[in-house]
């Protein structure tokens, strides 16, 4: 009778990933490939250019997408895309960032620069044709932190979108960053 009752309690304690629309933004269920479910990665040949890498690591149990870009170009991310729940008018975007920022360049590029999260509006799923395109807002880190830290933004949902596509990772800007436990919450 006690195992039942151990079973029962365990089944009725709600899931830490309850309310996330991102299914693994853990990174704790690899793909076949064995990195983290449900994102897309740069193309390997691309990332070989710059000299960058995209992995997923592993420390003290805990796995996380790292990103290696050791030149100050481009943009190199990962990115995934989920539908906008019925009825929102905002949706709330967290995650953990570690940056060890090495070079920034001296001019502002357009755009901005900088460990980021960029997000992007779109009224269509990915696929071929106009897809009405709107840009949602970056957050970038610039300097180095001295260990993981708690972002969290509010992004009001546009007249007419009915997706949101998130990138993640450095752009024009030479460091290894780190990105786990990314959550997004319907919030209004």
């Amino acid at each position: 009778m006690k195992p039942i009752l151990i079973l029962a309690l365990i089944a009725w304690i709600p899931s830490a990933n309850a309310g996330n629309l991102l299914p693994e933004g853990s990174m704790e269920i690899p793909s076949d490939q064995g990195l983290a479910e449900g994102f897309r990665y740069p193309d390997p040949n691309w990332l070989k250019g710059f000299g960058a890498a995209v992995t997923v690591e592993n420390e003290n149990g805990n796995r996380f997408i790292r990103l290696n870009m050791p030149r100050p170009e481009q943009l190199i991310a990962c990115s995934f895309e989920i539908p906008v729940p019925e009825g929102a008018t905002s949706l709330r975007v967290r995650w953990r960032v570690r940056a060890n920022v090495q070079k920034i360049p001296t001019k502002e590029e357009p755009g901005g620069s900088g460990v980021c999260l960029i997000a992007s509006w779109y009224a269509a799923p990915r696929g071929p044709g106009e897809r009405g395109y709107k840009f949602g807002g970056m957050q970038s880190i610039h300097e180095s932190t001295s260990g993981w830290i708690d972002q969290e933004a509010i992004l009001p949902v546009p007249d007419g979108k009915k997706f949101i596509s998130f990138q993640f990772g450095t752009k024009n800007v030479a460091a290894t960053a780190d990105f786990d436990d990314i959550v997004i919450e319907k919030h209004s």
